[in-house]
């Protein structure tokens, strides 16, 4: 992906309308982690059967209402887990986290 990015941004020098992340209006903007969580990362997450709470609450039609627990702080841990394992050396892992400590 590394090889790709790289040569993505070759052949886009800085043009404003290729950020990544952009305002509704096509205008790159800050991400807005509660619009991506509500918009894009809870949804994917309740198609996936992930993190699921009972909420006990039902929509006008009756079906439940539902909610997951999936945040980024839950996206940064599973990676760190995958890392890991992968690498299977701490340093590596602590590193790509940007820990201090090893033992955070």
């Amino acid at each position: 992906m590394k090889v790709e990015l790289t040569s993505w941004l070759q052949d886009n020098p800085g043009q404003r309308s290729d950020w990544l992340f952009q305002t509704t209006h096509g205008r790159p903007g800050f991400l807005n982690p509660n619009n991506y969580r509500n918009r894009i990362l809870q949804p994917a997450a309740i198609r996936a059967g992930v993190g699921m709470i009972e909420t006990g609450k039902r929509d006008p039609k009756g079906n439940p209402i539902q909610k997951t627990d999936v945040d980024f702080r839950c996206l940064r841990r599973t990676c760190g887990t995958l890392f890991g394992s992968a690498s299977g050396d701490a340093k590596s892992t602590q590193k790509q986290l940007r820990h201090a400590d090893r033992a955070v």
